[in-house]
């Protein structure tokens, strides 16, 4: 049982590596030995946890692997814009309240 659903997650986990790794040379800006280790364990991690959901869909290989290389492939600007929300959060916690309360829905800005 453990091993039917581990060897295709492990593909899966693979593609994600290669990802990455493909994410790295397309990008200029990110060249150090750090930003290529966060980089590669970030899209594994993504890749597996995507390749653990998507092997519960009647989905061909093929697809599912499409389906994490993606994932995996855009799992660091998701990390970046969600570290960016973050810190504009962390400046001033009520604007977002402000954001919410004041919104009128007849008329969105």
């Amino acid at each position: 049982m453990g091993e039917e659903l581990l060897k295709p997650l492990a593909s899966l986990v693979g593609i994600s590596a290669l990802a990455a790794t493909c994410r790295l040379f397309v990008s200029p800006e990110k060249r150090s030995l750090k930003d290529f280790l966060r980089a590669t364990v970030l899209a594994v991690f993504v890749g597996g946890l995507t390749g653990g959901i998507v092997q519960g869909y009647n989905l061909s290989p093929e697809t599912q692997g499409a389906i994490v290389g993606v994932c995996a492939f855009v799992a660091d600007d998701i990390l970046l814009g969600m570290i960016s929300v973050a810190a504009w959060l962390r400046e001033n916690p009520a604007r977002l309240l402000n954001i919410i309360l004041n919104r009128n829905p007849s008329n969105p800005q």
